[in-house]
């Protein structure tokens, strides 16, 4: 097995020169595959934050199908990645195929990239999605799939307090948790140790309500939208309110694990941040619980029409090293075939951006399922894209101390329009 954690750079180079060699025989599965009695062994190395993935399984099915290829796969955690990155480009030893988004990581990364507007698989996928991922005409990375986000509800506990559905504003979210308090029941969790979630993911609908979100984060940078006017700024923060009142008191001591070991066990009515991707390790701990669970959009607002589910759309990127022919083999058998669709539909429960691959929601599981539910209904948002790394980390602290009772209301969002215009690029 190939695969192994990013623990240190270090580490990584001495890993994957070790790589490097091998040898194989048989005749070709995929396009492009090597004739392996002229050419010698290919490796393609691949950098994910995806842990969960069952990647041998991928690794194993990618070789058996294309005999004179070897795959290696390199994990780390999502709060590592981006950094761990930057520390590729430092010695300029990258791995082929990287796991990106559109916006300004796409950017950040693109001098590094190559171009796979011709790759088959694009052919299978929507247009407008696709196009997300071309930056100057070019395109730069390949749709890999669609992750739900939003407030996840144990349904258990909600019908014990007389409650059918899932809020769908602000006063319902309120009137819910008193409902639980007076039924004697569990309210929420919120993982605000890791508080960059919330201009990562949760500001979604935020930007979501503009005409442009582009334009209006623009604005934001040149001092010339006032966020303290913001509806949806502030539907935000009236959300937090809510949560800090009816959450848990240590929620700035609560990480992701903390919170999802929680949602496994089934120990609260509503976990406060989260999405469809913990469905692997829900099934693999407490697969029983999945019944109960239903995705609900982010209440932030009393108008429901302005609330959202967020919608992750994850892309792979091909970067310029000496294995740039191998590496599209390796993305067009993931992406484009009905192997390796299955494989991340049913063994990693994730939704494929293919229009003609058929998913179940035994196969992508409940949440996920509820999610593409939700925005069919015009009830979904796609993450924005455009906030920098740097701006995550620094308005993730302000959200912090706006949580702690540090900042007033004002004092956050007038730091958090100055961190923008601070990194403006």
């Amino acid at each position: 097995m190939k695969r192994f954690l990013c623990i240190t750079l270090a580490l990584l180079m001495v890993l994957s020169l070790a790589a490097c060699g091998g040898d194989g025989n048989g005749e070709t599965a995929t396009p492009g595959a090597p004739d392996t009695e002229q050419d010698s062994p290919k490796t393609v190395t691949m950098f994910t934050k995806k842990r969960e993935w069952n990647w041998e399984e991928i690794e194993k099915k990618f070789e058996d199908a294309n005999p004179g290829y070897d795959l290696i796969v390199e994990t780390c955690d999502a709060d590592n990645y981006d950094n761990i990155l930057k520390s590729y480009a430092a010695t300029q030893d990258f791995p082929d195929v990287i796991q990106t988004t559109s916006g300004s990581s796409l950017d950040l990364w693109k001098e590094h990239l190559v171009d796979v507007g011709d790759l088959a698989c694009l052919e299978k996928m929507q247009k407008d999605i696709v196009n997300e991922f071309y930056l100057d005409g070019v395109c730069y990375g390949v749709p890999l799939f669609a992750e739900y986000h939003g407030v996840i509800y144990n349904m258990t506990y909600l019908k014990a307090a007389g409650i059918e559905e899932p809020p769908e504003t602000l006063s319902e979210f309120i009137a819910m948790n008193q409902a639980l308090q007076a039924a004697g029941q569990p309210t929420g969790i919120a993982p605000w140790k890791g508080a960059a979630v919330i201009p990562a993911h949760m500001a979604a609908p935020v930007f979501a309500a503009q005409e442009d979100a582009l334009a209006y984060y623009q604005q934001i940078e040149d001092g010339q939208a006032d966020l303290t006017q913001d509806e949806m700024f502030n539907a935000l923060l009236d959300y937090l309110d809510a949560v800090r009142e009816y959450g848990n008191e240590d929620a700035l001591n609560t990480d992701n694990t903390t919170e999802r070991n929680a949602m496994y066990a089934g120990d609260y009515a509503w976990y406060a941040h989260d999405g469809s991707w913990v469905t692997p390790a829900l099934r693999s701990t407490n697969p029983d619980m999945e019944q109960n669970l239903r995705l609900g959009v982010y209440p932030f607002s009393d108008d429901a029409a302005l609330n959202k589910v967020g919608v992750s759309v994850q892309s792979l990127s091909i970067m310029n090293t000496e294995n740039i022919e191998a590496a599209k083999v390796f993305v067009e058998w993931l992406l484009g075939t009905d192997e390796g669709c299955d494989i991340l539909a049913k063994d990693n429960n994730v939704v494929m951006q293919r229009t003609d691959y058929v998913m179940a929601a035994e196969d992508i599981g409940e949440l996920a399922a509820q999610g593409v539910e939700l925005t069919n209904a015009g009830k979904g948002a796609s993450n924005f894209r455009w906030i920098s790394g740097a701006v995550m980390v620094s308005a993730a602290d302000t959200f912090q101390k706006y949580i702690a009772g540090v900042y007033d209301r004002e004092t956050a969002l007038n730091e958090i329009a100055s961190i923008i215009q601070a990194n403006k690029a």
